[in-house]
């Protein structure tokens, strides 16, 4: 990780540096930090997830993307973790996700989690699209995309999304560089905002009575079911919220945990 990163994590880890703003319990959360046969969800929900194909640990100890973070989920281009599904982790409201990532290459599609079927619709699915951050839900209704004030907004027949307008991989943030992402849905106002290191960066609006589609599908990190688009590279600290988080908790997930002791 470069200087100036970990000097930002230093100074967000500073008793002195920041508010704090409280964040509700997650449905699901995924450190991947004890070892353990499988992917461990440290929620207190059970939703345990399982190493499928060359998902591994990537090893080693005060290791980006945090200080004092045990270590990531490493991903070749073809492994993934795959979570039951369960009540906890289906959406039929609002809710928020996030991940750390770090892309060993840049497809077109670098899926980060997703709980989708294999006819392309998905309860929600993460990824970076064409080098952005991308939120995508299905509807039980009928649905059209409304307005759009940042980033880019589209609809098709599996559903609706939302992308950032800032590149993931840039010049200043080369390959193997960790950023954080986030997407929330608010299903009260029918809203999607993408988030890259904390920072709003899309946001659109939709038209539908409906509510996110739910399924009875298998939660993937690391890959989507319908598209070859499993990521190479790493993810850590994912977690998953059954309620629209607020830009200053989004900007929370960025910090370190009681100073480095929850990561």
């Amino acid at each position: 990780m470069r200087r100036l990163c970990i000097a930002l994590i230093y100074m967000a880890c500073s008793a002195t540096a920041r508010e704090s703003f409280a964040l509700p319990t997650p449905s699901a959360r995924y450190n991947f930090d004890d070892g353990a046969p499988e992917a461990t969800d440290v929620s207190g929900n059970l939703n345990t997830g399982v190493f499928v194909g060359g998902a591994s640990y990537q090893g080693g100890s005060n290791i980006a993307p945090l200080l004092c973070n045990v270590d990531s989920l490493k991903l070749n281009g073809g492994g993934f973790v795959s979570v039951p599904n369960s009540s906890s982790i289906g959406f039929a409201g609002s809710f928020a996700i996030s991940a750390w990532v770090s892309l060993d290459s840049n497809k077109q599609e670098n899926n980060v989690l997703s709980k989708d079927t294999s006819a392309w619709y998905s309860n929600y699915n993460l990824h970076i699209f064409n080098n952005h951050v991308t939120l995508a839900v299905s509807f039980d209704q009928p649905w059209s995309v409304g307005t759009s004030s940042q980033g880019y907004a589209w609809c098709d027949n599996g559903g609706c999304g939302t992308s950032g307008r800032s590149n993931f991989v840039d010049a200043a943030h080369p390959l193997g560089t960790w950023r954080h992402v986030a997407a929330v849905y608010d299903d009260t106002t029918k809203k999607m905002i993408v988030y890259l290191d904390g920072v709003r960066d899309g946001e659109a609006a939709f038209n539908t009575t409906g509510h996110p589609r739910t399924n009875t599908e298998t939660l993937q990190l690391g890959r989507r079911k319908a598209y070859n688009s499993a990521l190479a590279g790493r993810l850590d600290d994912i977690r998953l919220f059954p309620a629209a988080l607020q830009g200053d908790q989004i900007a929370e997930l960025l910090f370190c945990p009681q100073q480095c002791g929850g990561l």
